[in-house]
């Protein structure tokens, strides 16, 4: 009867972080071969990449990962979720008067607002920013040609 190679383990475990976290994926079993994946797809003896050093996660990734070793069965496989709160990097921009050329009456006049680098979805706005980005008030009687509906 063949034996079992032990499951791998990630360290630090799954959740959700607010900085960067250096994981670590080992198993007992001497002499075993990690292969992990990060793209969703299921690591085999085959397939995903060989474990060599920690992993670098700042933003929400998941991690699944197997031991393996010649002539003993697959371990099962290891799966970790890591999270992070405020990935999309919101930024608040002050209210101000800006002068659009060098007439100093052709000026515009902008509330506060909130933007980030990245695009984002509804529910990550409103995790962040705790509301509902379709439901602001606008100071003004009109609408941005930017203004698009998030999803």
């Amino acid at each position: 009867m063949s034996k079992v190679v032990a499951a791998p383990t990630l360290t630090p475990s799954a959740g959700t972080y607010t900085s960067t976290q250096t994981v670590i994926i080992a198993t007992t079993t001497t002499s075993a071969t990690i292969r992990y994946t990060t793209d969703g797809t299921t690591p085999t003896s085959t397939i995903g990449t060989v474990y060599s050093e920690p992993l670098t996660v700042s933003e929400m990734q998941t991690i699944q990962a197997i031991a393996c070793k010649v002539g003993w069965i697959d371990s099962e496989k290891a799966s970790a979720v890591y999270t992070f709160p405020n990935v999309i990097g919101m930024i608040s921009i002050p209210a101000g008067t800006f002068q659009r050329d060098s007439t100093s009456t052709n000026t515009s006049t902008v509330s506060s607002f909130h933007m980030s680098e990245k695009e984002i979805t509804r529910a990550q706005f409103a995790s962040v920013m705790g509301t509902d980005p379709n439901n602001s008030t606008y100071s003004s009687d009109y609408h941005l040609p930017t203004e698009m509906e998030l999803r």
